[in-house]
């Protein structure tokens, strides 16, 4: 949901300690590293791992997805993905040309909730993640539903002019995705 009743949810986040965004995403780098070894597709799922924690700790705060990291990612992903795996150029494209659509589709029919920032995430865990994509986005749908329900709760109809980052969400399941992977 876009922010627009800034007078029942903030603009934005309280920040989030550098020390703890580092953290948090040394960790979730170092899971993911764990998980796939140190080889070439290990460090491009350790990367992503990484970049999705700071991308989240930016959406929380500022809910902005910034293209100065999202594109670079992909600027980096996707050569270092059809370098690593070059039988599977047509699996990285799609899923990222896929899960940018599917994350589209309320832009182009009209309605708000999406940010380009999020279409923008979406390609690049298709880069990285494959058809696993589809459930990083699942994950995401899921983890941010209880959200969405408080917020009807207790705002009842407001709640749907409210705010809610969906990158965190995203991240989240990219590195659920990552690590079941």
């Amino acid at each position: 949901m876009p922010p627009s009743d800034s007078a029942v949810l903030p603009a934005a986040g309280p920040a989030i300690p550098g020390v703890v965004v580092a953290s948090v995403g040394a960790a979730a780098g170092v899971a993911v590293l764990l998980r796939y070894d140190a080889t070439g597709r290990g460090a491009v799922a350790a990367s992503l791992a990484a970049v999705v924690v700071v991308l989240s700790a930016i959406d929380l705060e500022r809910r902005v997805l910034p293209n100065a990291i999202v594109l670079p990612a992909i600027a980096v992903a996707l050569p270092a993905q059809l370098l690593l795996a070059p039988d599977r150029w047509l699996e990285w494209t799609l899923a990222a040309s896929g899960a940018a659509l599917v994350l589209c589709l309320p832009l182009v029919l009209g309605r708000a909730g999406i940010g380009m920032g999020d279409v923008k995430l979406a390609f690049l865990l298709g880069v990285v993640l494959g058809q696993g994509v589809m459930l990083a986005i699942l994950v995401a749908s899921l983890a941010i539903l209880p959200v969405a329900l408080a917020l009807l709760a207790r705002h009842g109809g407001a709640a749907m002019r409210m705010g809610v980052p969906f990158g965190p969400f995203l991240a989240l399941g990219a590195v659920v995705t990552l690590l079941a992977g």
